[in-house]
């Protein structure tokens, strides 16, 4: 049975086709959503091929190490608006975690917190290092690569005081 292949201007593939005779005018020649069936000969797979329109053969390539690369002239580019992606995407985690945080301490800047003025303010201190860091990571493109304040010390002992249908429990 006869296997082809479809392929962009860059040699990308985009699928693999089998089970159906295509017409013979039909391969080798750009349709038009800018891609071209070929015959399948010797394809590993679509990862690590491409073919090379200038020489009308296929070539292998190092899988893509960077997240939201193309394959544009023979080598591995980076697309600057994924990068664009990335930098929003952690932005919006970064935010996403610091408002929980922010959340959660919150009562130790209520008037009647049990924490003394010293411990107020280094709660304070902890709450605008949250609302800092967004500012500190707009190239970050890694959300793991940012580092969370840490609360004051002794914090994990503290209990949160927690409201219960708006009654103290």
């Amino acid at each position: 049975m006869t296997q082809y292949v479809k392929v962009t201007r860059q040699g990308e593939i985009c699928c693999f086709q089998e089970g159906i005779e295509l017409p013979e005018e039909r391969l080798n020649v750009f349709e038009e959503d800018e891609c071209m069936w070929l015959l399948r000969e010797d394809i590993a797979d679509g990862n690590t091929n491409w073919y090379d329109h200038s020489s009308n053969t296929w070539r292998t390539r190092e899988l893509a190490t960077l997240p939201y690369s193309r394959w544009v002239d023979g080598a591995w580019v980076q697309d600057a608006n994924a990068v664009s992606i990335m930098r929003a995407e952690v932005q919006h985690r970064i935010k996403e975690k610091r408002l929980q945080k922010l959340f959660e301490s919150d009562w130790t800047q209520f008037t009647d917190s049990p924490l003394t003025s010293e411990e107020k303010a280094e709660w304070a201190t902890y709450r605008q290092q949250l609302r800092d860091l967004p500012a500190q990571h707009t190239e970050t493109t890694e959300f793991n690569s940012v580092t969370f304040p840490t609360p004051p010390s002794g914090s994990e002992t503290m209990i949160r005081p927690l409201l219960v249908g708006g009654v103290d429990p």
